[in-house]
């Protein structure tokens, strides 16, 4: 997987990689843990409301093929010892389809990295850029650069690779376990003006067991909400689908790359 945007995103939603979220090294948002350990079959049980997971993205993936922008925020918290919140890290993401894209990523009030996409051309901005990938800019200069002048095999050309590649759906890769387990209702909440249903389930893999999901979705089964919490982390992913208020434009003043460092 590509370094993390979310966050884009994500932001991974597991044990595993929600403490790599804090670094914001992870990506993408991801139900299971990578790699998924083989577990000793258990029995699952449903409840008279309950549903299966893979029923609920069934239903929501089959919603998503009309969404043509979105914005995300995912919001990575490490719990202190009082169990408030502490540590935070913060992606935000917005999507115009076919090819627009801006991803944000903040820890505390650093902005540790801030991309563009537009029309094939890449805008880059933050201390990430001048820590290691063009380190003759501060971190508050944009830099700009065509997708040929990226080295290949290089960190820096998994990022582009995942800021220029359409966006599938959110829950694409979720393994065939996870999508087996129930999911309970779990009461109503507002996102956005959508009045949205929150599905609750709790993770049976080795590596996961014990972290909650609560998973919510509006009436039309497009996602609202995604907070998954355990091992003292909470991670809140939530989805704004309004694309007409999205507006991704290119920075004035960046500065054009051809040639960057060996290894960025």
């Amino acid at each position: 997987m590509p370094p993390d945007t979310r966050a884009i995103r994500v932001f991974r939603l597991a044990a595993i990689t929600i403490a790599a979220a804090l670094t914001l090294t992870g990506c993408g948002l991801d139900l299971d843990p990578d790699p998924t350990p083989t577990a000793a079959p258990t029995e699952v049980t449903f409840g008279p409301d309950d549903i299966a997971v893979g029923e609920l993205l069934d239903r929501s993936e089959e919603a998503w093929t009309d969404v043509e922008g979105w914005s995300t925020e995912a919001r990575t918290e490490q719990l202190d010892a009082s169990g408030s919140g502490g540590a935070s890290a913060v992606t935000t993401e917005e999507v115009l389809l076919p090819s627009a894209r801006r991803v944000l990523s903040t820890n505390e009030e650093t902005i540790v990295s801030e991309e563009i996409v537009v029309d094939g051309m890449v805008y880059m901005r933050g201390t990430l850029v001048t820590a290691s990938i063009y380190p003759d800019v501060d971190a508050d200069t944009w830099i700009m650069f065509s997708l040929d002048a990226v080295p290949a095999d290089t960190p820096l050309a998994q990022r582009v690779r995942y800021i220029t590649t359409a966006p599938d759906f959110p829950f694409s890769d979720v393994t065939t376990a996870t999508r087996a387990l129930p999911a309970s209702p779990a009461g109503d909440i507002e996102i956005d003006d959508r009045n949205c249903t929150v599905y609750e389930f709790t993770a049976s893999a080795e590596s996961s067991r014990g972290i909650t999901y609560r998973l919510a979705f509006d009436a039309s089964w497009l996602p609202c909400q995604l907070i998954l919490e355990g091992g003292g982390i909470v991670e809140t992913t939530t989805w704004s689908l309004d694309a007409s208020a999205i507006e991704i434009t290119v920075p004035e003043g960046a500065v054009q790359v051809d040639t960057f460092p060996t290894n960025p």
